[in-house]
C-alpha cells in the first residue's frame, strides 16, 4: 500500500500546482464548456462542425487569457460529447469559463467524494484493513487521477454505474435503467452494461428507454435533427484519427490500444477493424452471460456484472487512461468473490497494487510496443470471467445491500450480495 500512498501524495501535490498557478483551462474543460456554449446559442444545430468549435473555442480561451497566449497543441480539441449531453449541459454556458472552470473542479471532486462513500457502503462486510486498501487503491489510482486532472466524465459515470448496480442487485430495475443513461454520455463504455442489464431484466430496458426518450425528445426539439448526422461524422473522423485533437490509439487502455502498440497504429485499418470485431463478440459474450447472471444480489449475479463492465471496457473502440476509472467497480465485485478465499484474495491484492506500475510505466515509454495497462485490463477480464464460470447457478434470494448480523458476532454475507 505504500505506492498507493506515496501517488495519493504525488498527486495531491500535482492538482495543487495546477490549481495555484491557475492552469485549469489545460484540461477538457474549455472543451466541455465550448459545447455548452454553443448549445445555448443561435447556432447550436451547427454544434459539430469542426470549423465552428475552433473559432469559438479560441475565442473563449483569448477572452479568459488575461494577457496570457491559451491554446492547445493542435490548435484546439473537439467537442465530441453526443448531442443529449450538451443540451444537459448547456445552462452552464452562461457562466464565465473561469467561474465553470473552477466549478467543474468542484464537482469533479465532490464526485469522488461520493463514489468513495458508495464504495464504503458496499462493503461494510469487509475488515477495517481491507476497506483501506480499497479507498488507498481508488484514490492511488492512475485513471482517477487523469479524470481530477483533466476534468473528465469518467467520475460521474463511475457513480452512475455503481448506482445503476445497487439498484439491480436490489431488484428496482426501473430505477436502475434511468440511472444507467447517464452512461450515455460516453455510449460506447456504456453499451454492453445496458445491454446486459437489458436481457438479464427486461424492467430495467423500460427504465432506460423512459428517460432516454425524453431526453432525445429535448435534445431533437432544441437542437434539431440536423445535428446527429454531423456527429456521427465527427465520430468517424476522431476514429481514423491518431496522434492529433487528443486521439492517441496506442495510449488507450483496451484491445484497440494493445493492437495499436504492435502494429505502431490504431487508425482505419486492421487494428480497428479487429476491434470493431472483437467488440460485436463482446456484445454476443454479454448476452450469453446476462442469460445466466443468476437472482438479484447473489455471487454470480454480482460477479456477473463485473465481467459484463469489463468487457465493455476491454473491447471499446475508444477507452482513454481516464476511462478506465470504471474498473473500480467490477475489480471491487470480483475481489469480494474471492476474499473468502486467503491466497487468492492475496493474489488478487497483489494485482491491484501492480496496477499503477503498469499504468506509470506506459506514461513512460510511450513508443514501447507491449503496452502494460491495456494487458493488466485484460487479465482482470479474464480472473473475473473464471470466477463467474465456476460459480454454478443457484436460487439465491434478493439480499440488501449488507447482510444482517448475528448478534454478537461479525460476519460477512455471500461474496457479491454484499457488494
Amino acid at each position: 500500500m505504500a505506492l498507493q500512498l506515496a501517488l495519493i501524495g504525488v498527486g495531491v501535490f500535482a492538482l495543487t500546482d495546477i490549481f495555484r498557478h491557475d492552469r485549469l483551462w489545460e484540461g477538457d474543460g474549455p472543451v466541455h464548456y465550448t459545447g455548452f456554449f454553443l448549445a445555448r446559442g443561435e447556432e447550436r444545430g451547427r454544434l459539430y462542425q469542426p470549423a465552428l468549435q475552433r473559432q469559438v473555442q479560441a475565442r473563449l480561451l483569448e477572452a479568459s487569457a488575461s494577457g496570457e497566449r491559451r491554446q492547445y497543441r493542435d490548435g484546439y480539441l473537439p467537442f465530441n460529447t453526443p448531442p443529449h449531453v450538451a443540451v444537459l449541459g448547456s445552462p452552464l454556458g452562461a457562466l464565465p469559463l473561469e467561474t465553470f472552470l473552477w466549478s467543474w473542479t468542484l464537482f469533479q471532486m465532490a464526485l469522488l467524494v461520493w463514489l468513495l462513500f458508495q464504495l464504503l457502503g458496499l462493503t461494510r462486510h469487509w475488515t477495517w484493513p481491507e476497506r483501506v486498501f480499497l479507498l488507498a487503491a481508488v484514490l492511488g489510482a492512475v485513471p482517477v487521477f487523469r479524470a481530477l486532472q483533466y476534468g473528465q466524465w469518467s467520475l460521474l459515470l463511475s457513480v452512475a454505474l455503481l448506482s445503476a448496480y445497487r439498484h439491480l442487485r436490489r431488484g428496482q430495475d426501473l430505477r436502475a435503467g434511468a440511472l444507467w443513461t447517464l452512461c450515455t454520455i460516453k455510449p460506447q463504455l456504456a453499451l454492453l452494461t445496458g445491454l446486459g442489464a437489458a436481457v438479464a431484466r427486461p424492467r430495467f430496458l423500460a427504465g432506460a428507454l423512459a428517460v432516454a426518450g425524453i431526453w432525445l425528445g429535448v435534445t431533437l426539439a432544441w437542437l434539431g435533427p440536423g445535428v446527429f448526422p454531423s456527429y456521427l461524422e465527427m465520430l468517424g473522423q476522431g476514429m481514423s484519427a491518431e496522434g492529433e485533437f487528443g486521439y492517441w490509439p496506442r495510449h488507450m487502455v483496451n484491445l484497440r490500444g494493445l493492437l495499436a502498440g504492435v502494429t505502431g497504429g490504431g487508425g482505419w485499418g486492421g487494428v480497428i477493424a479487429l476491434s470493431l470485431l472483437g467488440f460485436a463478440a463482446a456484445a454476443l459474450g454479454t448476452i450469453q452471460v446476462a442469460r445466466r447472471w443468476g437472482p438479484a444480489g447473489g455471487e454470480r449475479f454480482a460477479l456477473g456484472f463485473s465481467v459484463v463492465a469489463l468487457l465493455g471496457m476491454f473491447f471499446s473502440p475508444h477507452l482513454q487512461v481516464h476511462d478506465a476509472t470504471l474498473a473500480v467497480l467490477p475489480c471491487l465485485l470480483l475481489y469480494d468473490g474471492l476474499r473468502r478465499r486467503p491466497r487468492a484474495a492475496f493474489a488478487f491484492a497483489a494485482l491491484m497494487t501492480a496496477a499503477p506500475l503498469a499504468f506509470l510505466a506506459d506514461a513512460a515509454w510511450p513508443d514501447n510496443p507491449l503496452r502494460l495497462a491495456p494487458l493488466w485490463l485484460g487479465g482482470v477480464l479474464a480472473w473475473a470471467l473464471w470466477e463467474w464460470r465456476r460459480r454454478r447457478p443457484t436460487p439465491e434470494p434478493p439480499a440488501a445491500d449488507v447482510a444482517p448480523a448475528a448478534p454478537g458476532r461479525q460476519e460477512s454475507p455471500t461474496p457479491g450480495a454484499g457488494a
